[in-house]
């Protein structure tokens, strides 16, 4: 019982290159079709030129299709957010609060010259300041 080929696929054969018997040296070719195919890797080149399945073997080849690549994608993606909120805290740590500390100290140094009437002024708006607070409703 014969089985049918499917349309569009070609298979390969083993083709003797001087015509004779089967048991000597042949090259391998594509049956039914004229001349002879390099090796038996490229005997199914037609198959991968075909012109849609051409963009699909190239995409394939980039690595475009592969589902690994693309969780690999996504992780990299991942990472390098994380590693960009990692450095946004540390700066937050190790730069802006201390160099906010650092300029507080700095302009109350300025402020704070030694004249008395300074500092009284200072308990007196604090003083203000706290009854604002507890009294206010």
């Amino acid at each position: 019982m014969d089985r049918p080929e499917k349309v569009g696929i070609r298979r390969c054969a083993r083709i003797p290159s001087d015509g004779g018997s089967r048991g000597q040296r042949g090259d391998v070719a594509h049956a039914g079709r004229a001349g002879r195919a390099p090796g038996a890797l490229d005997c199914c080149d037609h198959i991968r030129n075909a012109p849609v399945i051409r963009n699909l073997y190239g995409w394939a080849e980039k690595g475009y299709l592969d589902p690994y690549q693309w969780l690999v994608s996504l992780v990299g993606a991942y990472g390098s957010l994380c590693t960009r909120v990692e450095h946004g805290v540390s700066w937050v740590y190790d730069k802006g609060v201390p160099g906010l500390v650092k300029g507080t100290g700095n302009a109350l140094s300025r402020f704070v010259n030694g004249r008395l009437s300074r500092y009284l002024y200072l308990v007196v708006v604090g003083l203000i300041l706290l009854l604002i607070l507890f009294f206010a409703k």
